[in-house]
């Protein structure tokens, strides 16, 4: 019986050292992840500044208040993990999709009202209300540049296509050259 209840101490001891061990590497896991979570942190919202430029208000707003998610103390690392990724990926989702929306926009120094078109992270266009004047995002530029009139009428039809006016078709806008082209 004695040589029983030895075992069993000496069992419940190996127990006790193999949990310390794993309290140990948690805290030392936890003590390298914060650290990577606050980087992911800031290279989102470098991203966030740097992509084309829709939604900015939100998203940037966003990506700050995940920030200050990841300094309160009273919430898990793991929340605060699940959480960053939740924003990864709200920003990945915006590379896969077509949206339109009406919104304003200062251009040569007037406030127009127009509609905004965002093909995935390729291409952002806009069109005023009359439809008469259209452009796009000039990455290279960091700047609104204006499309000939020539492509007012195919802005338009792509505009009823994001907004689920009609059916999806083959549309032919062209697409701003990204990058740096050497």
């Amino acid at each position: 019986f004695t040589r029983e209840l030895e075992e069993l101490a000496a069992a419940q001891e190996q127990q006790l050292a193999s949990l310390r061990e794993q309290i140990t590497q948690a805290r030392i896991t936890q003590q390298r992840i914060v650290p990577l979570m606050r980087s992911m942190a800031d290279a989102l919202e470098n991203f966030v500044i740097l992509d084309l430029p829709f939604h900015q208000d939100e998203r940037i707003g966003a990506v700050l208040e995940l920030k200050e998610r990841l300094r309160q103390p009273d919430i898990s690392v793991s929340a605060k993990f699940r959480t960053l990724l939740e924003a990864y990926q709200l920003e990945q989702a915006y590379g896969g999709n077509v949206e339109s929306w009406r919104g304003p926009l200062v251009f040569g120094g007037e406030d127009l009202s127009v509609e905004f078109l965002r093909i995935g992270r390729v291409a952002l266009y806009f069109q005023t209300l009359d439809g008469q004047v259209s452009g796009y995002w000039d990455a290279a530029q960091r700047d609104w540049a204006l499309f000939d009139g020539d492509y007012n009428r195919e802005l338009a039809r792509a505009l009823r296509v994001a907004q689920g006016l009609v059916a999806p078709q083959l549309l032919q806008l062209p697409m701003p050259v990204l990058g740096n082209q050497s």
